[in-house]
């Protein structure tokens, strides 16, 4: 049979009269599943009398998968089928990645993540077995089809839509030990815990694909995050009307762009750039920390676009290989787009050049006006495979503390 709804009807006669000149009734409606080979077929028998002859109509409806290959560059990106390839994956970095029975997971280091298309698992409670690829996995759905393509230190879902739907929400199931996500002003998702806005685990913005693989994102789409009584929901509510189908939904999951930095040997008055944590909002405290060695007179500039970060601790260790510990700080507005800060020293006497570590961290739900770094608890310690960390003691419950080495 194919995948579209069948009607056979048979006519008898009672008595050599024929039941298509008398009124009739409807006098019962029974339903059955039935199997036919692999497919599911709702059977649906309605019984007609009129005057002694029956018409019985049977209807049957197909509940399969919508047949829809994948689109060329989706076909491409997954590879050839590879019926015994592994379902899991670890990067070079140490990221391991792995398709489940109804989505993906993603771990790194402690943190980890899974997500399940939810519009994928609605109705029978499992979807399709998985048809493996030698870069990932790939099975038909009602609307499409879906996939799962690993990449290295990161893994991606998408979803093709065959058939035009209107205005849906589509939702996954998410869940991770990484605290609760959020969608920050970049269209990044990240996860908060204690504060810290994580940047080892993090979804892109959503993307939407044509069947060529181009970016047809409408402008402004975005992410949304739910919760009900299991948990968290990463939801999208799309109007396909002006989208050609099929399209691609692409979530990806991966490990933010390093928001660390190191440079040697740089001049001073030259900048270093650090990326900015994802997934920040208006109202987040940011934090820069920058190790500097060789130049006690160092004055330090850190910016986002044209902003300054105020300096909350310039400590110089004389005697120690890295003679400063810098922390800048301010509260993240509207306007702080840029997808990087800089740093820049511009101090004078010393070195004429010097070497950097630096790293930008982000914190949600602190008190802008409570920011101060701590005076006279700093340790200096010598080139030990230990290092002390200085005592503190804070003014109240609930502070974030953070430790710079």
């Amino acid at each position: 049979m194919r995948d579209f709804a069948v009607a056979t009807a048979r006519r008898s006669t009672l008595a050599g009269h024929t039941a298509a000149r008398r009124p009739f009734a409807v006098v019962g409606v029974g339903v059955r599943v039935v199997t036919n080979g692999t497919r599911l077929w709702a059977l649906t028998a309605l019984a007609i009398v009129a005057a002694g002859a029956a018409l019985v109509a049977v209807l049957a409806v197909s509940t399969a998968p919508v047949r829809h290959e994948a689109p060329a560059f989706l076909a491409r990106s997954l590879g050839p089928e590879a019926p015994v390839a592994s379902l899991a994956r670890v990067s070079a970095s140490g990221i391991s990645t792995s398709i489940t029975p109804v989505g993906l997971s993603f771990r790194n280091q402690g943190a980890r993540l899974t997500l399940a298309s939810q519009d994928v698992v609605q109705g029978s409670g499992l979807p399709v077995p998985w048809s493996r690829r030698a870069n990932g996995a790939f099975r038909e759905t009602s609307f499409g089809n879906e996939a799962i393509i690993f990449q290295n230190g990161q893994i991606e879902q998408l979803l093709t839509v065959g058939k035009r739907v209107g205005e849906k929400t589509w939702s996954w199931r998410i869940a991770s030990n990484a605290g609760y996500p959020r969608v920050g002003d970049d269209g990044y998702v990240a996860f908060i815990k204690d504060h810290a806005i994580r940047q080892d685990v993090v979804i892109k913005p959503v993307a939407i694909f044509d069947v060529q693989g181009r970016d047809v994102t409408p402008a402004g789409l975005r992410w949304q995050i739910a919760q009900d009584g299991r948990g968290y929901l990463l939801q999208l509510t799309l109007n396909d009307k002006g989208l050609a189908v099929p399209y691609v939904i692409d979530p990806i999951v991966f490990r933010s762009a390093a928001t660390t930095a190191t440079a040697a040997d740089v001049a001073l008055g030259v900048s270093t750039a650090v990326n900015k944590p994802a997934g920040v909002i208006d109202g987040d405290l940011a934090v820069v920390v920058v190790s500097t060695s060789g130049n006690t007179n160092s004055t330090v500039n850190i910016k986002t676009g044209t902003t300054p970060f105020s300096i909350l601790k310039n400590t110089s260790q004389s005697g120690s290989t890295f003679t400063h510990l810098i922390y800048g700080a301010r509260i993240l507005q509207a306007g702080d787009a840029a997808a990087a800060w800089t740093f820049t020293d511009s101090g004078s006497g010393g070195d004429a050049s010097q070497s950097y570590a630096i790293e930008s961290i982000a914190f949600s739900g602190v008190d802008a006006g409570a920011v101060a770094g701590f005076p006279g608890v700093d340790v200096v310690n010598a080139a030990n495979a230990t290092l002390a960390a200085p005592a503190v003691t804070v003014a109240q419950n609930n502070e974030v503390v953070i430790w710079a080495f």
